[in-house]
């Protein structure tokens, strides 16, 4: 969570909310998941896409909503992001 948030931070995204969900199990390793919901703009949100998908800890955007936000020139970004877990 901590790292997500640093990465989200770096970006420029102001997180409006983050909360662990029930992770996913699978044969040989568990999937983590965390949704987080952010305001940011065009620009933030895809540098914060960048870092999240080259993390050398193997994090990926399962889920993204995205929505003009209240100021035209920024967005409401709303995603799931899964790490994985070996037990």
């Amino acid at each position: 969570i901590e790292a997500i948030g640093s990465l989200a931070n770096d970006s420029g995204l102001v997180v409006t909310s983050m909360s662990p969900m029930d992770p996913e199990k699978g044969i040989y390793a568990d999937r983590l998941l965390l949704k987080v919901e952010a305001d940011c703009g065009y620009h933030d949100f895809g540098s914060f896409v960048s870092r999240i998908e080259s993390h050398p800890k193997f994090l990926k955007i399962r889920q993204l909503s995205l929505k003009r936000g209240k100021q035209g020139s920024k967005l409401k970004a709303s995603m799931v992001i899964g790490m994985m877990a070996i037990p």
